[in-house]
């Protein structure tokens, strides 16, 4: 298992990681971007199946994580799969919506600055809360 020394920073890294294979692996997201434009003419078997061996088992992989990091107190997350879903979108959503799936390439510095103003978010909702110390 990989150690946290800093969470924001290293969630950072984790974002950056994520979203690169829209970059390297163009073909795989063709088809992803066809499959989403179709999906009313798709039969729901087929549908499931991908999403079994793709999105939900990858969203399964990194709520694993996060259930972890909640275990280590670093997260504040009852619901790992909900927060794992939360950081994906706004880590991820917005670069994938501008890029138009990763077809369109978006300078470095404005993915650095739109993947840490996500994690900023994303941590804003589940850093553990301080108990205050009672006092005036």
């Amino acid at each position: 298992m990989y150690k946290v020394t800093d969470l924001e920073a290293d969630l950072v890294d984790f974002a950056h990681a994520w979203m690169a294979p829209m970059d390297q692996f163009g073909d795989h997201f063709s088809l992803v971007r066809q499959l989403r434009a179709e999906i009313g003419h798709i039969p729901q078997e087929f549908v499931d199946a991908w999403r079994a061996s793709g999105p939900d088992r990858a969203l399964k992989l990194v709520a694993a994580r996060f259930r972890e990091l909640a275990d280590e107190g670093l997260l504040d997350a009852p619901d790992p799969e909900r927060a794992a879903m939360h950081f994906l979108l706004l880590t991820g959503s917005e670069i994938s919506d501008r890029t138009y799936g990763g077809v369109i390439p978006m300078p470095d510095e404005e993915r650095d600055e739109l993947i840490g103003s996500g994690v900023r978010a994303f941590l804003h909702g589940y850093l553990p809360r301080r108990e205050s110390s009672g006092g005036a």
